[in-house]
Order: structure tokens, then sequence, then C-alpha cells
């Protein structure tokens, strides 16, 4: 804890030390560079500033560093009041650039995050240019009623939080809107970003033990995309069937590219890593079949049943979604407790078997229905399987 507060404490102070020397480097600036001349009351000079002030966030992809040159200059003297207000509203639109920047590869949600930071920005800078003169007067009152006088720094402060309380304004009744805007602009990415590895990073394939890590992590995700599919078709979800296809599309998309990315992993002779490397390539196939057998049970026609019929299957169906509930919530799943869950299943799924036969054999389950059921009862069977294989190859995993 002492270490990170001795590291918080020097970068507090050369931070200052850095405002220190950019005051020094401006101090008889307004001798070398007359940047007062292209100040003015026209609205030409105050967008100059303010895109001298996006430009300096640009460049140096921080708006506080530019925020820091621009009290400076101010504070010297080097611009006027008006021309500094200008910038100070240049630098909180540049600032979108760092929003845009880390998008690229990102999720929808990010996409989505990072657009409305792009918009608030724009319109707040938008509606602070073009208030700007009473912005600054407004600034200039408040400053001196807290007693702090003609300080740039403050006055400059002051002037940033308006722009963005204005930006506030501007936005808030909008935001339903803005809102529905956003998700159906970025909808269509959200199915892309589940297929794409979030941990699996080529830079990290030179450190075996890390690369093993980022592997398994995908696999975790891998499993979640895998019970979700599964719960779905469980409980027969009104859904169209495609949306279930382009799920298991996503899954062996990801499975290929977890595959592929184990598959380069140098053990280095560890041992460990030997043997961990094919039980992840298994868990993967384990995950990929959880998924197919969920795509095989909504592919399925609900069969028409008697009540009585309907009760044993509603009883299968919640005996596998509570089992799979079960070796997902299992941190170290030992082989006595896998075998505990599958017998659990078995005995219930031989019981639903013969009671859906026996009901078949007297007639009051069309022989289509029972045909349907019992493909049901099979899918269900090898969902269950799959999902215990992997469970039990995940829980083996090198702490």
């Amino acid at each position: 804890m002492g270490g990170h507060a001795d590291q918080a404490a020097i970068g507090f102070g050369v931070f200052f030390l850095g405002l220190d020397v950019l005051k020094d480097a401006f101090v008889g600036a307004d001798q070398t560079l007359d940047l007062a001349t292209l100040a003015g009351d026209g609205v030409l000079a105050m967008l100059l500033f303010a895109a001298i002030g996006i430009v300096l966030t640009l460049v140096m992809q921080s708006s506080s560093a530019a925020l820091a040159v621009t009290l400076t200059a101010a504070s010297q003297e080097v611009i006027p009041l008006e021309a500094a207000a200008a910038m100070v509203v240049g630098a909180n639109i540049g600032t979108t650039s760092t929003a845009v920047f880390a998008t690229l590869g990102a999720t929808a949600a990010a996409k989505r995050t990072a657009a409305a930071h792009v918009i608030f920005n724009l319109v707040a800078g938008a509606i602070a240019l073009l208030l700007l003169p009473w912005i600054v007067a407004v600034a200039v009152t408040i400053g001196r009623a807290l007693g702090a006088g003609d300080l740039p720094a403050t006055l400059l402060a002051i002037v940033h939080t308006q722009v963005n309380i204005l930006g506030i304004l501007a936005v808030w009744p909008l935001l339903p809107r803005l809102v529905r805007w956003l998700e159906k602009r970025f909808a269509g990415a959200e199915r892309e970003d589940l297929a794409r590895p979030r941990h699996l990073d080529d830079n990290v394939l030179a450190t075996p033990r890390l690369a093993l890590d980022a592997a398994w992590m995908e696999i975790d995700r891998m499993g979640e995309m895998a019970r979700a599919m599964s719960h779905a078709a469980i409980s027969r979800e009104a859904r169209d069937v495609s949306a279930t296809e382009a799920e298991f599309g996503q899954l062996e998309a990801l499975a290929g590219r977890i595959i592929d990315f184990t598959s380069r992993i140098n053990s280095g002779g560890d041992p460990v890593i030997d043997e961990a490397l094919p039980n992840v390539l298994r868990t993967a196939q384990y995950l990929r079949g959880v998924g197919e057998a969920a795509l095989d049970l909504a592919r399925l026609p609900a069969p028409e049943f008697s009540p009585e019929a309907d009760e044993t299957m509603a009883r299968i169906a919640q005996a596998t979604s509570r089992a799979l509930t079960r070796l997902a919530a299992a941190d170290r799943l030992d082989d006595l407790s896998a075998s505990e869950i599958s017998s659990e299943f078995e005995a219930e799924y031989q019981q639903c078997k013969a009671d859906l036969l026996k009901r078949g054999s007297r007639a009051e389950i069309r022989s289509s229905s029972l045909v349907r059921a019992l493909d049901r009862l099979s899918s269900l069977r090898r969902m269950l399987d799959q999902a215990r294989k992997a469970a039990a190859l995940s829980a083996h995993r090198p702490a």
C-alpha cells in the first residue's frame, strides 16, 4: 500500500513540476509569440483558437495537458481571456479523439459509450462557442464573487464547468432518443463481438503460462455462450431458429480461434503446459458439442402431448437445466461430484423415457409425437454429457 502511495506522490510531484516548466517556458513568450494579434471579437478568431485547443489535445492525447498549456499561456498574458476560453472549448472537443481511438476493435457497448461521449462534447462545444462572450462574462462575475479576482486559471476553470453544464442541459431531454439511436446504430456489431476473442493476444504467446491463462479465460467465455444457448433451447423461448443458428456460428467461430491460438503456444518443455494444452482443445470441442445439441433441440418442432406427457417433458427439461447450472457453479468439479450430477440426471432421463414409451405403447401419444419427444430427450442427454466433460476438464486446469 505504501508503495502505491509513494508512486502517487511522485506522480503528483512530476505533474506540478511539469506545470512549473510550462510556466517558465511561457515567461517572455508574449515578446516573441504574439498570439494576441490573432485574437479579436470576431467569430473566426474564436474558431481559430478553438481549433488550436483541438489540435493541442490531438497532439498530446490529453485534454488535461492542453488545458494546462492554455491556463499557463493565459496566466502569462500570452493570449487574452476570451481566446483562452475558446481554447478550453476546443480542448473539450478534442478529447473525443481518445474515445474514438479506444473503440478500435472494441465491443458494440464500448462504441455506443464512445459515440455518446463524442455527441455530448460536440453539442456542448457548439453551444459554448455560440455563447462564449456571455460565458466569459458570467465566469468573471462568479470569480469576483468568490474573491478570486481576475485570475485566469480560476476564470477558465469556471468556463470549463459552464461548458459541461450547458452540455448536460442540452442533451438531457434528448437522452431517450439518443439511447434508442445508439442501440440501433451499433446493434449489428453485437453479434460479431461475441465471436471476437477478448483475451487472446499474440503478444502473450512469448510467455506460455500467460498464453495458457488467456486461452482458459476465453474458454470460460465460450462456456457462458454455450450455457445461454442451452437454457434458451430448454425453455423453448419463442424465438426464430435463425437466431440460435447465428449464436452457434459465433460459438463455432470462437472455438476455432481458441484452437488456433492454443496450437501456437510453445510449452518450452513445461510438463504442466504440455498436459494442459490438449485439455483446452478438448474443452473447446465439448462446449461446441453443447451448442450443437442446443441448436438441434431448437430446430426440433414441439410435439403435441397429453397433459401427463407434457408434465414428463417439463420434468426432464428442468432436470437438465438444473444439472447444467450445477456444473457451471462448480469451481473445481471432482470426479465424485461429476458422477453424482450425471447419475441424478440419468435416473431422471431413464424414468422419463420409460414413461413416454409406456404411453406410446398404450397409444396415449401419437407415434410422430413420440419420435419427436425421444429426439428431444436424446438432445438433452447429449447436451448435458458434453457439458459434464467440459466442466470436468476445466476444473482440472492448472492453478
